[in-house]
Formats: structure tokens, sequence, C-alpha cells
């Protein structure tokens, strides 16, 4: 082409519209002939009008690709042997021939079934997931329907083969036959492809129910010698064949993929993948009228003699397939009516029941109930740290482990959000449920002492519970989630609080702490814990959130202080020295009278200050290191002695341990489970310890609960250690045995390298130093503080 010359544009209206001119004309043609044959119409414009969709075919073969192009050449073909055998038709018809049987015509026209029915298989399937059984019986369906009704209409041309021979026969059944197959795979694929790409395959299936309607109206005529060339029935064929040749075009011009595209986009977004397998009550219209057709076919048999036997034998099968498709609706539909139903009552998340599904096992109940609110702390900063998707599978962890420490009869349920419950139906009494020292609640809390684990990141979880009972509350639900939600549950709680905290209700456990290289029991940690007058013993995470929420935390804390001061002095006038570590919430730490009020409690005792020992947390050194600083320089300067408790645990700086007056430094137990399996946590263990001694401080680890994490340490240089693994929290009156036997089985290790040389006070025995801090609970009891101000999720329960 030469440069410049613009290209010629295609113009692909111009074969379909010239097409359609040929058809239209043949048809004006027909009228005004009258039905009188004439070479012109008859013989020109018939061929024409056959040739013209055929020709178009083939022009829309050439456009298309892949499986497309395969699908229209095959139609092509069809089209083209059909257009071939008419044109020696007609040739044969004008010149006043007698055409032999079989003709060159019979087997044209016979040649369009294979290739044409071919090319409609290819083209309905569709790559991708198979089909479900519904649609393949929809198919069936609407496929036997229509072939059962043609076969009925082919009745003439049946009864006129008497006689003939089965190959003449065969042969003249060849197009009947033909036309039977294809209108059942047109309503196959009517039914198909309503369901899948609504108004794309009206063109195609329109035109080839023409066709067939023109050739059995045609085989009846000649069958009863009617038929006579030049009608409009000769107008059939044409039409057929040009609506099937326009799809083609619209295939091959991307038009049709548009259509299929949005229809698949509408029929994904707006129905769902369950409508496609048979929930589309437009995609039901074709096999419904098959049914009715296909169900006439046997009543018309009864009361007419022309109604041939295989067509009652297709009609049957019509209706039996479309038996086993309802069958298989109704289980469908129970089925998906029982799913709704679970869906109704089960949290999508966690697979638990939700709320709904709360008042049905409430509902079911024959016997009173006690429901336990669990409502998870601080939730909101862990989805704001790790994000919602990590807090959504944090969320099912927790349910698979609250899951697991339930007994059979107590159902787990989550309410919304962070928030769970647990229904337990109850005998005469309630009080074993209710008592948060046992059952569920003391189970629940157990549960999660361990921390759960994200990306490497270990994320520890606490649970604030509400208890109520219906013999106390109410009998209804909505009375049991108001009071152990809050209502008057709380207000309850909280006044029995108020009381506990001024008629001595409050009372401190003690944990024991070891010197690793002596064996000896150099200090205890002061636990708080509530004695209930109906619940028990109440860890403090049942109650330091309350006291919190109710500012309570002051006099919560002034009360832990002076009794474990008191009861110091009270072992050492019993002559046993030991130190007493107590923690503190932020608040206290902020309060710049804070060494006045420790300074007139150790005078009003008797007690030496290098005797007690304060436990604060790193978080909030780091929020306010220049408050904190000044308080416990003061501290330090009267012979108190300072803990970092739970280090590694915050957003740490290590700038801080040189810059402020420190004692001790408490390992998290986080790093000390699992050491002797875990290379990192022993670095880290390792590091620590090395980092703490260089700075001159003492390293006591938490919740040690195996021995062979004992003997671990022992040999990394560990100065102390406390847990499970050396004794629970215990009364106070069970804290001056231990100091007087010691603790057996502790790994001794002379030589260990030590912190720098702390207060050293007289001890029971010789080279033993009882002044020393604290130590942690383990699974069932780790070091409780009487605050939840700054890491309250580090609250976890105590013996």
């Amino acid at each position: 082409m030469p440069a410049g010359r613009p290209a010629r544009r295609r113009r692909p209206g111009a074969a379909p519209a010239a097409a359609v001119a040929v058809v239209v004309l043949y048809a004006v043609g027909l009228a005004v002939d009258g039905g009188l044959a004439t070479p012109l119409v008859d013989r020109w414009l018939g061929a024409a009008a056959v040739w013209a969709p055929t020709v178009l075919a083939w022009v829309s073969a050439v456009r298309l690709r892949g499986r497309r192009r395969v699908a229209a050449v095959l139609a092509s073909v069809g089209m083209t042997s059909f257009a071939a055998g008419n044109q020696y038709y007609l040739v044969a018809w004008t010149a006043g021939a007698a055409l032999p049987f079989p003709s060159p015509a019979d087997l044209g026209y016979a040649g369009l079934y294979p290739p044409l029915l071919a090319a409609l298989v290819l083209a309905a399937r569709r790559p991708g997931p198979a089909r479900g059984g519904a649609a393949r019986l929809d198919v069936l369906v609407g496929a036997l329907g229509a072939a059962a009704v043609t076969t009925a209409a082919l009745g003439p041309v049946v009864d006129g083969l008497h006689g003939l021979a089965p190959l003449t026969a065969l042969a003249l059944l060849s197009c009947p036959l033909g036309d039977v197959l294809l209108i059942g795979a047109v309503a196959g694929v009517a039914t198909l492809r309503r369901r899948e790409d609504g108004a794309g395959w009206v063109p195609p299936v329109a035109g080839l129910v023409v066709f067939v309607v023109a050739d059995v109206v045609y085989a009846r005529q000649v069958a009863a010698g009617t038929y006579a060339v030049g009608s409009l029935l000769d107008l059939g064929w044409p039409v057929g064949l040009l609506l099937v040749s326009l799809w083609l075009h619209r295939r091959a011009t991307g038009a049709q993929a548009r259509v299929e595209a949005t229809a698949r986009a509408t029929t994904a977004v707006g129905r769902g993948p369950e409508h496609r397998d048979g929930g589309d009550d437009r995609a039901l219209t074709v096999p419904l009228l098959a049914v009715l057709a296909a169900a006439a076919v046997p009543a018309v048999a009864t009361v007419r003699d022309d109604v041939p036997g295989p067509a009652v034998v297709v009609a049957v099968a019509a209706l039996l397939a479309a038996q086993v498709r309802t069958h298989r609706a109704v289980v469908g539909l129970r089925r998906t009516a029982a799913e709704r139903r679970r869906e109704a009552v089960t949290d999508a998340l966690t697979g638990l029941p939700n709320r709904r599904g709360l008042e049905h096992l409430h509902a079911a109940l024959d016997r009173p109930a006690v429901l336990l609110v669990l409502d998870v702390e601080g939730f909101t900063h862990v989805n704001a740290a790790l994000g919602h998707e990590a807090g959504d599978g944090l969320l099912v962890a927790l349910a698979r482990r609250l899951e697991g420490c339930l007994s059979p009869g107590e159902h787990l349920v989550r309410l919304g959000g962070d928030e769970f419950a647990v229904l337990v139906g109850c005998g005469a009494t309630t009080d074993p449920v209710l008592r948060a020292d046992a059952g569920p609640a003391a189970r629940v809390r157990d549960a999660l002492v361990e921390p759960f684990e994200h990306q490497g990141v270990a994320v520890h979880l606490r649970v604030r519970t509400g208890a109520a009972a219906s013999a106390d509350v109410g009998p209804t639900l909505a009375e049991l989630l108001r009071a152990a939600d809050g209502g008057r549950g709380r207000l309850v709680a909280l006044d029995e609080l108020r009381t506990a905290l001024t008629d001595d209700g409050i009372v401190l456990h003690y944990q024991p702490k070891a010197d690793l290289r002596s064996g000896a029991v150099e200090g205890v940690e002061a636990l708080v814990r509530w004695q209930h007058p109906s619940r028990g013993l109440l860890p403090p995470a049942d109650f330091l959130p309350l006291a919190e929420e109710a500012g309570l935390l002051g006099e919560l804390t002034a009360v832990v202080l002076d009794a474990a001061v008191r009861q110091a002095a009270s072992w050492r006038a019993g002559g046993h020295l030991v130190r007493v570590a107590v923690n503190l919430p932020a608040s206290s730490v902020l309060d710049a009278d804070l060494a006045v009020r420790v300074r007139r409690r150790l005078a009003a005792h008797g007690l030496p200050p290098a005797a007690l020992l304060l436990e604060i947390t790193e978080d909030v050194l780091m929020l306010h290191r220049e408050r904190a600083a000044a308080v416990l320089a003061e501290l330090r300067a009267d012979g108190v002695q300072v803990a970092i408790d739970d280090f590694g645990t915050g957003y740490s700086s290590l700038s801080y341990l040189a810059d402020l007056p420190l004692d001790e430094l408490k390992l998290d137990r986080s790093f000390v489970r699992g050491m002797a399996t875990d290379a990192r946590r022993r670095a880290i263990v390792t590091a620590t310890v090395g980092l703490a001694h260089a700075l001159g401080l003492r390293v006591v680890a938490e919740g040690v609960e195996t021995a062979d994490d004992l003997a671990d340490l022992a040999r990394l240089g560990c100065d102390q250690v406390q847990g499970y693994v050396l004794s629970p929290p215990v009364p106070p009156d069970e804290v001056p045995a231990l100091l007087g036997r010691g603790l057996p089985g502790l790994p001794v290790v002379p030589g260990v390298p030590g912190p720098r040389a702390g207060v050293a006070l007289p001890s029971q025995r010789a080279g033993r130093s009882a002044w020393t801090s604290r130590s942690v609970t383990s699974p069932a009891a780790q070091p409780v503080r009487p605050s939840a101000s700054t890491n309250s999720d580090a609250v976890s329960p105590g013996g």
C-alpha cells in the first residue's frame, strides 16, 4: 500500500445486511407469487436465500479464533451441505427431472445435521468448573421433552414407512431423525444458556426452532401429498439459517462476547453460584414447558393412533428425568434451608454459636443456667498494632483454645466483637460454676496463660469475666446477659469490692524466689487475691479491671503495700529475714508522694527499707521516664530496692537501664519457656543475663516450670528463679516453713558469675542473702499486680 494512503475501513455490517436483504427479497417474491412456483423466485432467489446465510457463516468463521472458530466452521460446513443439496434439488425441479432416492439432494440435506449438532455442543461448552447436576438434569428434561413432541409430530411420516425396505426407511428417516436430535439439542442449549448467558443465545435457538418446524411441516405435507414448491413454508429454512449465521457474525465482531461477559458478571454478582445450579427461576422456563409438552404426548396417544411409540417412550423418559430433577430440587431446598438456619445461629468467623444461637441453647435447657460473659481486654490495641486480619486470626485461635478447656455441657458462644460467653446448665446449686477459683472460669484463665503466636510475636490475651445465675437474676436470657455483662452484677461486685477493701477481704499470697547459687529462698513476691464471700478466692484478673474503672486502684495499692510490709515485719520479728516484693501500678509510680508514704509505712511497722522491693513495668518507664526516675531515685535514696518487671515484653529502649536507679531485672516468662528447645529464646536469655550483669543488676527468671529450664538458667548465669517448679503462691503462714527448709532439688552451680554486690542483710544461714525480689507465677498463677493501668493484659491469675 503506498505511503500516505489511508487503509480501507472494514464494514462489518455489509455482509449481514446483504444476507438479510436476499432473504427479505425472497420472502417478498414468495408473497407476490401467491404460492405459484416460478423459476426466478423459487430457483434463483430460493437458492440465493440459502447460500447468503451460508456465505455469511463462512465469513464469520474466518474472523473467529480458537474453539469458537472450530464451532463456526462446523456450522458452516453443515449449512454448505444443506445449500448444495438444496441447489441440486432446485436445478432438477426447474428441469423437470425425476430425482432418484437417495439423491445428492437428500445427502446434502442430511449432511447438515452432524456438523451442526457438533457445533452446538462445542459452542455451548465453557471452560471452567463442571456444571452442577441440577443443570445437567434441566438440559436432559428440555431435550427429551422437545424430542418427544417432535417425534410425535412426525407420526404420519413414520406411518408411511411401513412396508419399505429397512435401508430405504432408514434413509427416509435420516432428516426426521436429525430434526429430533437437533430440536433436543436446541432445547438443551436453550435451558443451559438461558441460565448463564441470558438473551445471547436467542438468535440461534430461534433460528433452529424455525428450521426444524419448517422441516417437520414439510415432512408431514410430503407424507400427505400436499406439499408444493413456492409456498411460504419454503421461507422457514432460509430464515432459520439466517438467524444462525447472524449469531455467528455477532460472535465474530465481539458483540456476542460482550453480551456473554455481561451476563456472566450479572450471574456471578447478582445471583451467586448457587443460582447457576438451579436457583434461577427463568432458567426453568424451557424444562417446564418441555415437561408439559412431554406429558401431553402420552395423553394424545390415548385418543389418536398416529402417535409413534418412540414418541411415547421419549416422553416418559422426559417425565422420569423431571421427577428426578424435582427430587433433587426438594433435597437441595431442604439442605439450603438447613444451611440457612445453621448460618443464622452461627458466627461466621469462629464457627461458634452466635447471639441467636445462644437464645436457642438457653431455650433448650430444662434446668437453671449460669452465664459467664468473657470480654477480651485491650483487643482494640491488638487490631491497631497487628491489623484486623491478624485480629480475626487471633479471635479464631482464642475460640479454639477456649473450646478445648470447656467440659461437656458448657456451651461457648461468640456474642460479637471480642466478647464471648459460656452457658452452663446447673443442678440444684450454682456455686461450683460461679466460683472463680474453680469451674469454667478458672479453666478459661488457665487456658490463656500461654501467649498466642502471630508471625513470631507473642500476644498475651486476657479476659474479664462476669457471671450470673438464673436463680439469682431471673429465668430469661436477657436478664442473664444484663447481669453478667455489667448491670446489676457489676454494681454488686463493685459494692462487694469496696467492702473487701475495708473489711480485710483483700489477702496476699506469696510465691518464693530462690538463689541459683545457694539454693536458698531469698525473697517472696506478694500476689493479691480477693477472698470473696460466695465465689471463693478470686485472682486479680477478676477484679483489677473493676477496681481500675471505679478509681479504686490507689486504695487497693495502699492495702496491698501495707499488708506486705506488715507481714514482712511479722516474719522479721519471728527471725525470718526475707525481702518482700510488691508490684506498683503506673499511677503510684508517677505519684510524687510515693516515697513519703512508703517511708511512713516502713517506719510504722519497723521494717528496714532494704527488706522491700518495688516492681514496675518497663512501659511506665518508657512513657514517663523523667517523672519515674525522680520518684525511683527518692526511693533508692531511702534504701528501698527497685526492679523492672516483665522485661522484654514492652516497647523497650535499653538506654533506660543505664539511666534509671535499678537493682533487679525480671526476665519475662515468654523467654524462659521452651528455652531448652528454642535456640532463639536461649540466645535472648543469654544476652539479657550478660547485659544485666554488666550493668550490675540481678537477673530473676519468672515463670520457671520445668527442671530443664531451671538447669539451663543456672548454667547461663541467671541469679534467681521463681515459678511453679519451686512452689505455687502460698498463704503467709506457710512461708516460714519454706524459708526454714529451703527448696530441694534446686541445681547449685558454684562459681557462676553474679551481679554487683547488692544490699546485704543478715540471713538465717551462712552465705545466704535473704533480700531479693519476687517471683512470677506459672500457668495457674502469674505474678499478680494490684494494677491494670499500663499492662492489664499481662495480669494473670494467681494460684
